[in-house]
């Protein structure tokens, strides 16, 4: 060694004796501690951490507050802020990046604040938001992704968001900007009044965080075991649809392995399996079909007695109307230029709110559309990207779970990088 001391770090943390452990040999060069430019807990005293269940419209109450011990009155709405970093989880590699590495940042989201912005939170008033959960399509996250392409976070059932208000940021909070979507009055370039919708079939019951992408298996078929099915019941418009899942051949297992996958009685396809190596070897079935009936659906895997799989996930695409299901709907319109008009039917009555979501962090709020009963009508231009619409009628919108800072020390030890930290409560 050099003779200097060695600053405090991973040794501290994980070695009992840490002042005999600074004397071993270092196994490469030391990473000096580095400052993080102001993070955003710094710039304020008061957070709530707002738990997100699944994906889209929320709000936030006058009541929800009061009931959860914040003082409404205390908080001015034009302050108020709302930041997320997103709901995928942290890299398992320090070289991938995450909140450790010190140019990382939240999100700042958009919000629309439901009131008279008098300069306090008073009773009737509200903030209304759109948030992501912890699974979900990732287009829904980066509209670059594949529509196929699902996301669910390997440690958590639920996103986090942080709100906020007052404190010393330096710049305007985000609000979400309107858009003027008013039907013309002369026909759109395209008529819509369907979309493809995607159902994601799985359940985590087998944990293996070595040979699968996801860390979960669905189903173990072993020997002796010859079916797997699962039903599903859809609102589809036609038969045309398409079907994938994601299957394992069995691991060292040194003969022919076969199955068969089969829709409503009509086979879909079939794989063969030879292990050779102490390796799990996997198959997707990717296959348009036609034979999705608009109510309970049969997937059904088949295979020897002999044989052995793993069946990870199944996802069903298949066209629907725009029709709101419990008073929501979220949707991605046609991918090209010029100007389409939406029919949306379905929604019961109330006040609805109709957002474009193709940006998470910067969602905009839909003006001027027209209702007539349960139809909601709206023109919008296309720019040659698939647009991401959310709607939802305010007695279903969604109600995040909250934990407030300020009651009982030691709950949580920091929300800052500094010595000093609000103190944190967890409610409830």
């Amino acid at each position: 060694g050099t003779g200097m001391p060695r600053p405090p770090g991973l040794l501290d943390r994980l070695v009992v004796n840490a002042a005999q452990g600074a004397g071993w040999e270092a196994g490469g060069p030391t990473r000096a501690p580095a400052l993080r430019t102001p993070f955003e807990f710094s710039y304020s005293d008061d957070w709530l951490r707002l738990k997100i269940s699944s994906t889209g419209i929320y709000t936030l109450t006058y009541s929800d507050l009061l009931g959860a011990g914040v003082d409404p009155s205390a908080i001015d709405p034009a302050t108020l802020r709302l930041f997320s970093s997103g709901p995928l989880q942290q890299p398992d590699l320090v070289d991938d990046g995450g909140s450790f590495e010190e140019d990382f940042h939240l999100n700042e989201t958009a919000i629309i604040y439901n009131g008279s912005n008098s300069g306090e939170f008073l009773p009737g008033e509200s903030i209304v938001f759109y948030a992501l959960g912890a699974r979900g399509w990732t287009n829904a996250v980066d509209p670059s992704a594949a529509e196929h392409e699902y996301y669910e976070h390997y440690y958590d059932r639920e996103n986090v968001y942080w709100l906020t208000w007052g404190g010393s940021f330096g710049d305007a909070p985000e609000r979400m900007a309107p858009r003027d979507v008013s039907p013309a009055g002369s026909p759109p370039d395209v008529a819509v009044d369907r979309y493809t919708e995607r159902i994601h079939r799985e359940e985590n019951n087998l944990y293996d965080p070595k040979y699968t992408d996801d860390r979960w298996y669905w189903r173990s078929l072993g020997v002796g075991t010859t079916t797997f099915s699962d039903n599903f019941t859809l609102t589809a418009s036609t038969g045309a649809g398409r079907v994938r899942s994601l299957i394992y051949g069995p691991y060292n297992s040194f003969y022919t392995n076969h199955a068969a996958y089969y829709l409503n009685n009509v086979e879909l396809g079939s794989f063969d399996w030879i292990t050779t190596t102490y390796y799990f070897l996997p198959d997707t079935l990717d296959v348009a079909v036609s034979n999705l009936v608009n109510d309970v659906n049969t997937l059904r895997v088949t295979k020897g007695s002999n044989d052995k799989m793993y069946i990870m996930w199944h996802d069903i695409f298949y066209e629907r109307y725009l029709a709101a299901s419990g008073g929501r709907l979220d949707f991605f319109g046609p991918a090209a230029q010029g100007r389409a008009g939406y029919t949306m039917t379905g929604f019961p009555s109330g006040a609805l709110w109709l957002l474009d979501v193709t940006d998470w962090r910067s969602p905009v709020l839909l003006e001027g559309w027209e209702q007539d009963g349960g139809t909601v009508e709206f023109e919008d231009a296309r720019g040659g990207a698939a647009t991401h619409y959310a709607a939802a009628v305010s007695s279903v919108l969604m109600k995040p779970r909250i934990e407030i800072a300020g009651r009982n020390p030691g709950d949580l030890e920091s929300l800052r990088d500094e010595a000093s930290s609000p103190h944190m409560v967890i409610i409830h």
